[in-house]
């Protein structure tokens, strides 16, 4: 499981292959993301919505839907997908340095 940032030489060159212990949510740090980006992350939370659930998948569509892409800058609206997406992915983490499908680093 790999957590990563980019780096101006590339995506994900900084990070750990190690699931986190502690997560930390400052959804108003979002507000320094550009369009493009509030919509990349609200695209990846979206692919777990697809994946793994309705209830995600409607947490994070019907606000857009409602009341427009103005809610990708309000903190509760991202505050909520954050924690619901973790909420569905943190157990899927369990055992998963035991498993036979750990990343490895090249």
């Amino acid at each position: 499981f790999k957590q990563g940032i980019n780096h101006p030489l590339g995506k994900n060159l900084i990070g750990t292959y190690w699931p986190a212990t502690n997560i930390l949510i400052d959804p108003t740090t979002f507000t320094s993301l550009s369009p493009r980006h509030m919509l990349n992350g609200v695209a990846e939370a979206l692919k777990h919505g697809f994946c793994q659930s309705l209830e995600l998948t409607e947490l994070i569509c019907r606000p857009l839907i409602d009341y427009g892409t103005g809610k990708l800058r309000d903190p509760q609206y991202l505050l909520d997908v954050c924690k619901a997406c973790i909420e569905i992915k943190v157990p899927t983490l369990t055992h998963y340095d035991a498993s036979d499908y750990n990343e490895m680093c090249p």
